[in-house]
């Protein structure tokens, strides 16, 4: 099988495209609970990257991945009973890794 390889800068920008469109659907949307079924997913995604290349070792030496990740899966769970939250909670995990992506091409 043939294996793809990409590297930390492209990694940050998956994500991020990932974090922001759950943000920017569910904000545009109606705020119904349905409607943020696309972010969750999207969000999911997200969380399912980051603990993969975390599995397979590939995320060593990366503590900020690491927090992200919990981050991810304790906001993940505000859907459930506190949209206003989890809405907030899209809104800062979208601040957070562009300020992270800029920390790190500034380095």
């Amino acid at each position: 099988m043939k294996r793809y390889v990409f590297d930390e800068g492209d990694l940050y920008k998956f994500l991020s495209h990932l974090v922001s469109s759950a943000y920017l659907m569910y904000s545009a949307g109606e705020k119904d609970l349905d409607d943020s079924y696309p972010s969750f997913y999207l969000v999911g995604s997200a969380i399912r990257l980051i603990h993969y290349l975390h599995s397979t070792g590939q995320l060593e030496g990366d503590p900020y991945l690491s927090g992200f990740l919990e981050d991810l899966r304790s906001g993940l769970s505000l859907r459930a009973y506190d949209e206003e939250s989890f809405i907030e909670f899209l809104g800062n995990s979208t601040r957070e890794l562009a300020k992270e992506m800029k920390r790190r091409k500034a380095d």
